[in-house]
């Protein structure tokens, strides 16, 4: 799954993620959901659409022990009350693309059974520029000649920065 998240971002916004479906009923159901790594910048938030009750990395640590995933402490958001859920990325501290442009995480929906089941999938969020940084041009000073015949907007030179092309019209 491929999610994009501008580098403009505040803290609180959030980037909705298309949930597990489970067809089993009850407990038997996604109980949990499990992301790693953990990175500071982004919180997993699982949400009860139904109710105002919300299980953000209630930080609930413990031990899964199943035919399919190994023994191991991790942290999980368990099930909020109510039928529909939405699950959604949480921005938690302020992202930069010149620093870090995507974050990998593997995305694990558990179930209730017994055994419990579950299904991971790969999350890439990627950072988008937001335009924060100024222009880098090669040289400190151009110089051009320019015939005195010359048409408006001809173009009298071509400046690159690190960016993109310029045009300078004159």
């Amino acid at each position: 799954m491929h999610v994009y998240v501008s580098e403009s971002s505040l803290i609180g916004d959030s980037i909705q993620l298309t949930p597990a479906v489970d067809q089993d009923a009850g407990s038997n159901n996604i109980m949990k959901y499990m992301i790693e790594p953990q990175f500071p910048e982004f919180q997993l938030e699982w949400t009860s659409l139904d109710r105002d009750a919300t299980m953000a990395n209630n930080q609930f640590s413990g031990d899964i022990q199943s035919s399919d995933i190994q023994s191991y402490s991790d942290h999980f958001i368990r099930s909020p009350p109510g039928p529909r859920h939405e699950l959604r990325l949480i921005v938690r501290s302020l992202l930069d693309r010149e620093t870090k442009s995507l974050y990998e995480f593997n995305l694990t929906a558990i179930d209730g059974g017994s055994p419990s089941r579950n299904t991971t999938i790969k999350l890439q969020v990627h950072v988008t520029d937001f335009n924060d940084n100024s222009p880098i041009f090669e040289k400190d000073t151009y110089t051009v000649d320019l015939h005195e015949n010359a048409r408006p907007h001809t173009p009298v030179i071509q400046v690159i920065n690190f960016r993109m092309p310029i045009k300078l019209l004159f």
